[in-house]
C-alpha cells in the first residue's frame, strides 16, 4: 500500500509493477486504486456494486505457448456436453496448466482449432485458463478436425443440438433424462452448501449411495437413516460418520427458500437468479406460479428464456412429484 498525491504517480505505481510483478512471492492481476479522504469518499458515493471512489486497473493477461493434444468430452447436471481441451503441461502465472474448457461447438469453430495444434493460452481475470487462438503458421498438416459426439460420452444415448433463444449459442445435450451423470452431479449440488448444505456427502459417497439404491431421487436423501444399519458397515463409513450425515439432513429441512429453488437443479436458475425470485414475489408465490403455469419473465433479471426454463422443468413429471 503507498500514498500517492497525483495522477502521475498513479501511472507511475502502475508502469512498476507492470514491470516487476514476476518479482512479488504472490500472484497480482492489477492494481487497485482509491480515494483517500474519508469526505471525498461520502461525496462521491457508491454505485449498485461498487464504490465510486475506486477502481481497479487490470494488467493485461500474460500468454503461453502450448499443444492441443486432444478434446474430450464432459457431461454436466443439466445433459450438456463440454469439450474440453487436454494440454501439454505448461506454466502460466505459477500454475500448471494441462487442461480447460472449449465452451461449445461454436467456440472450436470460432477460434478454428484443430487437435494437434500449437495454441496461445492465457488466465482470463487472471484465474481461469482459456485458449486465445491457434498458431496456423506453426501447423504441419497432421492436425485433426474434431467432431461433437452423436451420441452421450457417459450412457451412450442420442446427443441433440439446443439453441438459445437470447444469444443463438448451440450447445450439445444429452437426451437421456436418466443418464448417470446428470443425475450424480444433480445430486452434488443439491446438497452442496448453496443448496441443501448437507456435509458429508461426496459425488463418491453419492456413487456409492446411487449404485445401491439408496438415492434414485432429491426426497431419497431424507430416507437415508432407513439404511444406516448397512451404510455404517460401509468401508469409510462408522457410526459417527452417520451419525453427522442425519444431523446435517435433519438440519437441512429448515434450509433457506433460496438455497432450495438453488438446489433443485432448474437449469438456468443460480443463486443469483433464485434471490432475484425470492426477493420479489416470496416462495409461496413461487409455488404458485409454478402450479398456476404463470411465469417469471415479469421479475427483474429473470427474463423469458429463464422463465422458459423453470416452466420447462415444472412440467416433468418427476420434478413435479418430487417438489
Amino acid at each position: 500500500i503507498k500514498k500517492i498525491d497525483s495522477i502521475l504517480e498513479v501511472l507511475d505505481y502502475i508502469t512498476y509493477f507492470k514491470e516487476h510483478r514476476s518479482e512479488l512471492e504472490y500472484d497480482i492481476d492489477g492494481v487497485v486504486i482509491k480515494l483517500n479522504n474519508i469526505k471525498d469518499q461520502l461525496s462521491l458515493g457508491f454505485k449498485a456494486r461498487y464504490p465510486k471512489w475506486a477502481t481497479a486497473y487490470k494488467f493485461k493477461a500474460e500468454l503461453a505457448y502450448t499443444k492441443l493434444k486432444d478434446i474430450i468430452f464432459t457431461v454436466g447436471r443439466t445433459g450438456q456436453v463440454t469439450p474440453n481441451a487436454i494440454l501439454e503441461p505448461v506454466i502460466l502465472m505459477g500454475s500448471l496448466i494441462s487442461k480447460t474448457t472449449l465452451h461449445n461447438e461454436d467456440f472450436i469453430k470460432e477460434k478454428g482449432l484443430k487437435i494437434g495444434d500449437r495454441v496461445i493460452i492465457q488466465k482470463a481475470g487472471d484465474v481461469i485458463p482459456e485458449i486465445v487462438e491457434a498458431v496456423v503458421s506453426k501447423r504441419t498438416g497432421e492436425e485433426k478436425d474434431f467432431e461433437m459426439p452423436r451420441k452421450c460420452p457417459v450412457c451412450g444415448s442420442e446427443t441433440q443440438v439446443h439453441v438459445s433463444e437470447n444469444s443463438g449459442t448451440k450447445t450439445l445435450h444429452c437426451t437421456n433424462p436418466d443418464c448417470s451423470a446428470k443425475n450424480v452431479k444433480k445430486f452434488a449440488r443439491f446438497v452442496n452448501k448453496n443448496g441443501m448444505d448437507i456435509e458429508g456427502l461426496s459425488i463418491q459417497t453419492i456413487l456409492r449411495f446411487m449404485n445401491e439404491g439408496y438415492i434414485n431421487e432429491f426426497a431419497d436423501f431424507y430416507h437415508l437413516s432407513s439404511h444406516f444399519d448397512v451404510i455404517c458397515e460401509m468401508e469409510g463409513v462408522g457410526d459417527k460418520s452417520c451419525e453427522n450425515m442425519n444431523k446435517a439432513i435433519e438440519k437441512s429441512r429448515d434450509i433457506h427458500p433460496v438455497n432450495f429453488i438453488y438446489a433443485l437443479c432448474i437449469p438456468m436458475i443460480g443463486t443469483d437468479a433464485a434471490k432475484k425470485i425470492v426477493n420479489s414475489i416470496g416462495f409461496e408465490e413461487f409455488l404458485s406460479r409454478l402450479e398456476s403455469g404463470v411465469g417469471f419473465e415479469d421479475i427483474d433479471g429473470i427474463g423469458v428464456e429463464r422463465s422458459n426454463s423453470v416452466m420447462l422443468w415444472y412440467q416433468n413429471s418427476k420434478n413435479k412429484s418430487g417438489l
